[in-house]
């Protein structure tokens, strides 16, 4: 080959990689927004100590410092149904969850599929209510979090967090949908995390965590409906709904 031949592949090659780069850029770009919430006269995050409360009814763009003041003013629906889909990787290997999930203002659901068969949490105020499917009986608990039933983090995690723990945070196009995102590590395994909560409902759509670079979990949810699921659906095996009366 001769030395010509040579210097031009080696230009050509060189002008794809950085035609890549520029492109990649200009996505990214176009996929971050700059959208404006305004925080309420006090917001639901609690300051340190030391500090003056976060909100005052400014405008602002979401950013790593008042992320978990956006997130805690978001307005979230009383009532509303979705599928959710986990995936825990471990070694060589995979589990795999589908969760259906329904909201009620009274109660919660989860119909959660995956090894060892379908399990139903039903969470009704103080209580839990936990059987599998062809069970015509059930055993209670206190009520735990909805969504940790469902293997889930939540915004409330996200608002607890250290803020020295948020490495990023803004706002982006995300499969079709205004979200804000927000990357963090926390944990004593410091995991890097990134989630993915919709800007319009503010529910926790999509999440990820990796150890070092390797993916351990994720979590998508699909087919949101926000009209109020039926209250059958809350009934125990023996029939009993015990949100009634």
């Amino acid at each position: 080959m001769s030395a010509r031949r040579l210097r031009f592949i080696t230009f050509s090659g060189l002008v794809l990689i950085v035609l890549v780069l520029v492109f990649g850029m200009v996505l990214l770009r176009f996929n971050r927004m700059n959208v404006q919430y305004t925080l309420p006269d006090k917001a639901a995050l609690n300051p340190g100590s030391g500090e003056d409360p976060i909100g005052g009814g400014q405008t602002v763009a979401v950013t790593r410092e008042n992320v978990q003041a956006v997130i805690a003013s978001l307005t979230r629906p009383k009532a509303y149904s979705r599928t959710i889909h986990i995936e825990l990787y471990y070694g060589t290997g995979s589990a795999s969850f589908t969760v259906q999930s329904a909201v009620g203002e009274d109660a919660a659901l989860a119909a959660i599929s995956g090894p060892g068969g379908r399990r139903f949490v039903l969470t009704a105020g103080e209580d839990r209510y936990i059987w599998y499917e062809g069970d015509k009986e059930y055993y209670t608990a206190d009520a735990a979090s909805a969504d940790a039933d469902q293997m889930m983090l939540t915004y409330e995690d996200i608002i607890a967090l250290d803020p020295e723990s948020i490495t990023d945070a803004g706002t982006e196009h995300h499969n079709g949908e205004t979200c804000i995102f927000v990357d963090y590590v926390h944990g004593e395994l410091g995991y890097r995390t990134r989630c993915y909560i919709s800007a319009i409902n503010g529910l926790l759509i999509e999440a990820e965590q990796y150890s070092d670079e390797r993916l351990v979990y994720s979590m998508k949810s699909s087919d949101l409906s926000l009209s109020a699921p039926e209250e059958g659906l809350f009934k125990l095996p023996d029939g009993t709904n015990p949100t009634a009366g």
